[in-house]
């Protein structure tokens, strides 16, 4: 075969692997819809109620111009040469411990976009005036997604926003320092 019908091959298979990662990804996020209209239901559900409420689970994406991936959820493929570390995209779960206070655990989602895997670092949430929560978080693959969990405890009811920084001391060297940071709000 001669050196063009390799490459004709070659791009037919990167059109059909690109294909079946872009219907995997509409499925996913068409579940993550359901999911969050099904928690929606259970939460008014549990507002006409006068009882403690359920445990809530709400997701938030980081806001990003690339409408792919705001609508889908994060598929890490290496775009940077060297280290690219960012937290794209967030969940919480909150267990009420009584009508005014709970436990909220915030879970990370952090990919490293770039092509070389990045050394072990640090997580940091900050929320409102809350102590501050800082992790270790171990080395990640390059092009892999890893993710990581913080838990703030006997938190009052009302509205949180902060952030969360990968890096925060900005200790490693990365290809993209402005993507290090993810906005999270949070109602309770």
């Amino acid at each position: 075969m001669n050196k063009r019908g390799n490459l004709v091959i070659i791009i037919k298979s990167i059109i059909i692997i690109l294909v079946i990662i872009a219907l995997i990804a509409i499925l996913i996020s068409k579940t993550k819809k359901d999911n969050q209209e099904s928690i929606n239901n259970e939460q008014q559900a549990g507002q006409n109620q006068n009882s403690l409420p359920e445990t809530n689970i709400t997701t938030q994406q980081q806001n990003t111009d690339d409408e792919n991936l705001t609508s889908n959820p994060p598929i890490a493929i290496p775009t940077q040469q060297g280290i690219d570390l960012s937290p794209l995209f967030y969940s919480t779960i909150i267990d009420w411990l009584s009508q005014t206070t709970a436990t909220l655990t915030i879970e990370i989602t952090i990919q490293n976009l770039g092509s070389s895997n990045s050394p072990q670092t640090t997580l940091s949430v900050t929320l409102n005036n809350l102590q501050p929560q800082t992790i270790q978080i171990p080395e990640i693959q390059a092009g892999t997604t890893h993710y990581e969990s913080i838990v703030f405890t006997n938190i009052p009811a009302g509205s949180y926003a902060g952030s969360a920084t990968i890096d925060p001391q900005n200790t490693m060297q990365e290809a993209d320092e402005t993507n290090n940071e993810l906005q999270i709000a949070i109602n309770m």
